[in-house]
């Protein structure tokens, strides 16, 4: 065929690709973005509880809830005002007021106690001005009967609600919601996402099919486009167990700053103003998105001062595993940015530290180069990467050592000082975010005695050091972690004692735990296969498709397919990487069997362990998956690009349109 010829066809295969994409976009737009783009949206959102507080207890003159920095028209207010003994002649009266004018009244009866929340429609739209303070006052004419009702006290202290009571000034807040405006932001954001596909789609053709991109160029063009859409499109704490990284890292910038930390019950320390996202904001909504139009307001005085956050640091946690956060947090408490420039900022040095490690672990690996850019950009591996969570630079560190390691066995001629210095760095990096990992150390025997230009006890003796320094960090920063899982079979979870295992109970009793394991691995290995490739739902709420993660595991497996004239890794390169990737996967059983949170005695499988726990030890694993039995004759990477970009506009449809429909 005439290359006229095919270059028709291949630009008519990817207008079609295209063409499908967009139809599936503006299908999701008019089913779900622009109804809810038309309606009524959020102004502001603090109903999550902490506690009910008897609403005699804060009854009085003085006794009211503010309400200001609300930016859009205003036609309702929602209190958490909850009935907690039925008495069909209690009542009390609801008034919201601004400057002096009242704008709605409310009696509200408890006569149910499934009523929760009383909701007061203004009487007519009220467009508040910078300075306005909106009102809510709670009045007994003498018709309330002391414990019928009471008010949510909630979970957050947020800058833009302040709760008075003749004591003055109180350090929580009253739930509370905002409704007004409309959601009109949705129609902007579909419309920058569609422009960024377009120009994305454009820029990957040109550069796989006219300029012959490398697999690293191609993971450094879409894991910026990607990375960057995941850092926007999932707000602040969607991602697994975001808001106790970002806590973290927090704690660790007022460690550098010289500033308090923690408050006397060890939560960590905040300004107010950085309770604007607050981790309500975990189940991406429209909601969510709105905050974002104050990024570049600065904090004034009051919201400088320190609140608790209502949560402790994650201990054993070393400070390095949050270098690019933690750095990130301190540019924007130092030049005193916004709460969201702050959290934005600190998933984008996340981000920008990931794909820079990520870029040279492909380029560096001499085996599985297309399977490590799929992996790479995964829906669950970008949503890390674009995140505060360590899993970023713990999975960027790991692939880079696996990358280098193998470089050194099987394609360097000689290694030297660098190379060691790299792998030493690395391992003790990575090794004490999460302990299993320190397995992959092992894998260092696959360098040949040869290539280190030393005697061969001089080199066993430099590969021991690397495994040794690396367990001895692990030693060093979580011992008493390590003490914890493996000494206490008993504990107090959610107020009840339960029973767990402990190497003791595992040695006595060896056939229940293989009993457990063998059910383990005979029910779960699907949720382990979903959260590979989809995220995790229990984190955001998103459910992505199966078409999504079957794509990906389709991509991934056609990525290990080799090609003509590559390099294929030896049978002992393949026996290390099987024998490493079951020992951490039997370590991750081991660990979260000896998890009293996560696995008791009464417990039919073993809980906790999630499908990207998985990630940083695959690239040891694929190479072994190459064979010679099928090979390419030619470069499969420009289907693979245009099939990962597919995918990922599929799973970010779903994630847009989830969070508008909410």
């Amino acid at each position: 065929m005439k290359t006229n010829e095919k270059k028709i066809i291949r630009i008519f295969w990817l207008a079609v690709i295209l063409l499908v994409l967009l139809a599936i976009m503006f299908a999701g737009y008019i089913r779900v973005i622009r109804p809810n783009a038309d309606s009524k949206g959020l102004l502001l959102d603090n109903l999550a509880i902490d506690e009910q507080i008897p609403l005699e207890s804060i009854l009085g003159e003085n006794g009211y809830l503010e309400i200001s920095d609300v930016d859009d028209q205003i036609h309702s207010v929602t209190v958490l005002l909850k009935c907690e003994r039925e008495d069909p002649n209690s009542s009390i009266n609801v008034v919201i007021s601004a400057d002096g004018e009242k704008l709605a009244e409310k009696t509200v009866h408890f006569r149910d106690r499934e009523e929760k929340f009383s909701r007061l429609e203004l009487q007519k739209p009220y467009t508040p001005d910078k300075d306005s303070r909106l009102e809510v006052r709670f009045y007994d004419d003498g018709s309330y009967v002391p414990g019928t009702a009471s008010l949510g006290r909630a979970t957050w202290n947020i800058p833009q609600t302040a709760f008075y009571t003749d004591e003055g000034s109180q350090d929580y807040d009253i739930g509370i919601s905002v409704e007004g405006g409309k959601n009109s932001y949705l129609n902007v954001i579909f419309c920058i996402l569609l422009a960024v596909f377009l120009l994305t789609y454009a820029v990957l053709c040109f550069g796989v099919y006219q300029k012959n991109w490398k697999p690293e160029q191609v993971f450094v063009a879409l894991g910026l486009v990607f990375g960057i859409i995941y850092t926007f499109l999932w707000t602040p704490y969607s991602c697994p167990d975001e808001y106790a990284h970002f806590s973290t890292a927090y704690y660790y910038s007022s460690e550098l700053l010289g500033e308090p930390a923690v408050d006397e019950e060890g939560n960590v320390l905040v300004r107010a103003e950085d309770m604007t996202l607050t981790p309500q904001e975990s189940h991406t909504r429209k909601y969510s998105y709105s905050l974002y139009e104050t990024w570049n307001e600065s904090p004034d005085q009051e919201e400088q001062e320190l609140i608790s956050l209502n949560r402790g640091p994650l201990s054993s946690i070393p400070a390095v595993a949050y270098a690019p956060q933690i750095l990130a947090i301190l540019i924007a408490r130092i030049l005193n940015l916004s709460n969201i420039f702050m959290l934005m900022a600190g998933r984008l040095f996340a981000l920008a530290a990931y794909l820079v490690l990520g870029y040279f672990a492909i380029r560096w690996i001499p085996f599985a180069k297309r399977a490590m850019l799929v992996l790479m950009l995964g829906v669950s591996t970008i949503q890390q990467a674009a995140s505060f969570s360590y899993d970023c630079l713990l999975n960027a560190c790991a692939f880079l050592f696996a990358a280098c390691l193998l470089r050194m066995a099987y394609e360097k001629e000689k290694t030297t000082v660098k190379d060691w210095v790299l792998l030493f760095v690395l391992s003790i990096v990575f090794s004490p975010i999460k302990v299993i990992y320190v397995v992959m150390t092992l894998a260092v025997f696959l360098i040949p005695n040869e290539k280190i230009g030393l005697k061969n006890v001089q080199a066993y003796v430099l590969k021991a050091a690397l495994v040794v320094v690396s367990f001895g960090a692990v030693l060093l920063q979580r011992a008493s972690s390590i003490v914890n899982i493996a000494s206490t079979p008993v504990d107090t979870i959610n107020n009840q004692v339960v029973q767990g295992y402990d190497l003791m109970t595992i040695l006595r009793n060896p056939l229940k735990v293989i009993v457990l394991w063998a059910d383990t691995l005979r029910v779960k290995p699907v949720d382990y296969f979903r959260h590979m490739f989809a995220g995790v739902e229990n984190a955001n709420g998103v459910s992505i498709s199966w078409t999504v993660i079957l794509g990906f595991f389709i991509l991934l497996t056609v990525a290990l397919i080799v090609e003509k004239n590559e390099k294929v890794i030896d049978l002992r390169g393949k026996i290390m990487g099987i024998f490493i990737s079951v020992s951490l996967f039997g370590a991750l059983l081991l660990t979260f069997t000896l998890d009293n949170s996560c696995t008791d005695l009464a417990s039919q499988f073993v809980m906790g362990i999630q499908g990207r726990y998985f990630f940083p030890f695959l690239p040891l694993l694929f190479p072994a998956f190459q064979s010679r039995n099928i090979t390419a004759e030619r470069s499969v990477l420009p289907q693979l690009s245009i099939g990962i970009y597919s995918m990922q506009f599929l799973a970010i449809c779903t994630i847009l349109e989830t969070a508008a429909g909410r």
